[in-house]
């Protein structure tokens, strides 16, 4: 295709790219629909189901855009997507969590909102109560729950989801994390289901179909050739060997969708003005639109880790694209194995585990070709920009490692990258509160205080009030009860029937020594579960002043 004669077709494009389908986008998930009815049958009938499959294969997408549709159609019950890792950026000491894990899921089920009060099990019990079937609970990317040193807390979260009445759980995991996280579980799961790449009828359908309507369309002698062409694996004979004219062509028997979406995006992105169906000629080459992708994905990895890409990327092809009958070299001194697993998540490598030991090839043969081809051209390439939002989120990910070192350098990166963007800003500032609050209050507090200057400059009263909480929490920890009253009192007055800040205000008070004051804040707010955190305050409280009265 000429790109000097291609044009972008609108803000529209019926692909997603590399991210997968939302659930607002089912009618564009083309090829899934005999998985999204079975999926959705089983976790509707079944009390656990564990989703498994490689990254790339399409499972985020088939669960939003397909299954929950299905089951939303149906009438059934069912929390947003939960995630363990990311999420919602949110100033930490503001919720009573003490779990990262039970923290983001909680959030992420209640987007947009405060985070419940209660802990998860209580959460659960609320929302199973206004159900009359039950309640449909999913955890998508679960091999998250497994990143960092959290044991313990995976370990709590999973007793808390397992023992909650009335909901039927979804776990979506990474092939290479499916065995663990079975035998965390200790009871095998009701339904095991593993998500499979195209076919090719599929892989046909998902490329012509989302045209319908858009007044374009892609031949079937045309879509036939893309979808044999992301079939065929040339091999070589080694690392930089010359691919296509040198070994015979292999045939796959499916297509991986990560693939699919990048050529068909790639093909939307640049249709020639005035076609209505796509000319031969005009069509992509599969291998030079993987190329662009896998170059963009390894150049901004490599940044994200202070590599060189243009040393890393031969690195990698010398590694993993190696000759089948040699054992690839699978470790690289200077290459840390947190840049591998982000390759891995990223559809470049793939993870092969055994117990903690982890072991990567690359992720897919139809990778060979561009991943050769780009290591020959390593010292001429020039790496993709990396935008401030990409750095949060490696931010966000290198926590999830307990690298708190890179995260505050990648936080403070963003800091220096946007400086118009107060979103982003604030966003960056709540992170570093976040990662300074377990051993450095006043630098926490100097970063959250920064993101209320700008919280207070946009008018938002909630966000406010819930940074302003999570300073006030973070100076009772540190004792200081005036200095937390004035705060929790700030707090108050933005989030006037907040049950946490209310709650907190009572502990303030409390510590300030005016527990009548603290238990009388209590008593509208306290719920009838025996672990809400606002009765057992309030128990304390009666009981301080029983003592005080004697």
């Amino acid at each position: 295709m000429n790109a000097g004669e291609a044009t972008t077709m609108g803000a529209f494009c019926p692909f997603p790219g590399s991210r997968p389908y939302r659930q607002s986008e089912s009618s564009l998930l083309r090829g899934r629909a005999e998985e999204s009815a079975q999926l959705a049958d089983r976790w509707m009938t079944s009390p656990m189901t564990l989703v498994s499959g490689p990254s790339g294969i399409g499972k985020t997408s088939l669960l939003c855009a397909g299954v929950l549709p299905r089951v939303r159609a149906l009438g059934a019950p069912v929390l947003p997507v939960g995630r363990v890792s990311g999420g919602p950026i949110f100033p930490e000491p503001a919720t009573t969590a003490t779990n990262p894990f039970t923290r983001t899921l909680l959030r992420t089920w209640t987007p947009g909102s405060q985070p419940p009060p209660a802990g998860m099990r209580q959460f659960l019990r609320d929302a199973t109560e206004r159900a009359t079937t039950p309640l449909l609970v999913m955890v998508d990317q679960a091999e998250d729950l497994f990143r960092g040193d959290r044991a313990t807390h995976r370990r709590e979260l999973l007793t808390d989801l397992l023992s909650a009445p009335g909901i039927h759980l979804l776990f979506c995991v990474r092939d290479d994390r499916r065995a663990a996280l079975a035998d965390e579980l200790n009871t095998p799961p009701a339904a095991e289901i593993s998500i499979a790449a195209l076919s090719p009828p599929a892989a046909l359908q998902a490329l012509r179909d989302p045209l319908r309507g858009t007044g374009r369309t892609i031949p079937p002698a045309v879509a036939e050739d893309l979808v044999t062409d992301l079939r065929t694996v040339p091999a070589s004979d080694g690392p930089t060997g010359d691919t296509r004219l040198q070994r015979p062509l292999t045939q796959l028997a499916t297509v991986l969708p990560w693939h699919l979406q990048l050529v068909a995006t790639y093909t939307w992105r640049h249709w020639r003005t005035g076609d209505r169906a796509l000319r031969p000629a005009d069509a992509p080459r599969p291998t030079q639109v993987l190329s662009h992708a896998l170059w963009g994905v390894i150049s901004q990895v490599a940044a994200l880790f202070d590599h060189d890409p243009a040393d890393l990327l031969p690195w990698l092809a010398a590694t993993f694209c190696a000759p089948p009958d040699q054992t690839p070299h699978t470790t690289l001194d200077q290459v840390p194995p947190a840049l591998l697993e982000t390759l891995a998540d990223q559809s470049v490598l793939r993870a092969h585990r055994d117990g903690d030991d982890a072991t990567y090839t690359l992720h897919h043969p139809r990778l060979t070709e561009p991943l050769q081809d780009l290591a020959r051209r390593a010292g001429s390439l020039t790496p993709h920009p990396i935008d401030p939002a990409q750095r949060l989120d490696a931010a966000l990910r290198a926590l999830a490692d307990d690298d708190t070192s890179r995260a505050r350098r990648l936080a403070q990166q963003v800091l220096t990258d946007s400086p118009g963007d107060p979103r982003l800003r604030i966003d960056a500032y709540t992170v570093l509160g976040n990662i300074a609050a377990a051993t450095n209050l006043p630098e926490a507090q100097h970063a959250y205080q920064s993101a209320v200057g700008m919280l207070e400059a946009r008018r938002d009263r909630h966000a406010v009030g819930t940074m302003l909480t999570a300073m006030g929490r973070l100076e009772l920890r540190r004792g200081d009860s005036a200095q937390a009253l004035g705060l929790l009192r700030a707090a108050s007055a933005r989030l006037p029937g907040d049950r946490m800040v209310k709650t907190e205000l009572a502990r303030a008070l409390a510590a300030a020594g005016d527990p009548t004051a603290a238990a009388a804040i209590l008593g509208p707010v306290m719920t009838a579960a025996d672990d809400d955190d606002a009765r057992i305050l309030h128990g304390h409280l009666l009981a301080e002043l029983g003592r005080r009265s004697q």
